[in-house]
C-alpha cells in the first residue's frame, strides 16, 4: 500500500514538473543519459514512479559539457564514477507531451564504484540500479530499447535524431 502511494506521489510530481516546465514556461531542456557498459552488460536504473528500467542520466547544467553531466549523474544515480575516453552515440530531440527536450547519449566503458555517500534525494529518486546482460534485459522503456539497439549495432550519428 505504501509503495503504491509513493508511486502515485511520484507520478503527480512528474506531471506537475512537465506542466510547469514545458507548458507554462515553454522551456527547452538539455539532458544526458549514459550507457555504462563492459560490452557484455549494461547498467540501468529504475525510478519509483515508472514500471521500467532506463539509462542513468539527468539535466545538463548551464556551461556543463555532456561528459561532465554524465559523470555527475552517474555518480548520483548509479553510484559509479565514469572516467577515461568516452563516445557520443548521438543527440536526440524529444517533443512528446509538449516537451522541447534535447538528450545526448554518452557511452562510458570505464568506471569504478564511488566512495561518496549518496544524497537522500538521489536515494529517493532511484529505486534500484543493476547490471544486466544485453541478451537478458528487464522491462525497459521504448526509448531505452532504441538507444541500446543503436549502440549494439554501432549506429553512432552526429545528426540530431528523433527520441
Amino acid at each position: 500500500m505504501i509503495n503504491k502511494l509513493k508511486k502515485m506521489m511520484w507520478l503527480i510530481l512528474k506531471k506537475i514538473r512537465v506542466f510547469v516546465i514545458y507548458k507554462f514556461f515553454k522551456k527547452t531542456t538539455y539532458g544526458v543519459r549514459t550507457i555504462i557498459t563492459d560490452h557484455k552488460s549494461i547498467f540501468l536504473v529504475k525510478h519509483p514512479y515508472d514500471s521500467f528500467w532506463v539509462l542513468p542520466g539527468g539535466g545538463q547544467n548551464k556551461n556543463e559539457s555532456a561528459y561532465d553531466t554524465a559523470k555527475r549523474e552517474c555518480e548520483e544515480e548509479a553510484g559509479l564514477v565514469i572516467f577515461g575516453d568516452y563516445q557520443i552515440l548521438g543527440k536526440y530531440f524529444n517533443n512528446k507531451d509538449g516537451k522541447n527536450d534535447y538528450v545526448t547519449i554518452v557511452i562510458a566503458e570505464k568506471w569504478e564504484k564511488s566512495i561518496k555517500k549518496r544524497r537522500l534525494i538521489d536515494r529517493i529518486e532511484i529505486e534500484k540500479g543493476e547490471w544486466f546482460k544485453f541478451d537478458c534485459l528487464p522491462k525497459i522503456s521504448l526509448s531505452t530499447k532504441k538507444r541500446i539497439n543503436e549502440y549494439t549495432k554501432g549506429e553512432f550519428s552526429k545528426e540530431i535524431r528523433s527520441w
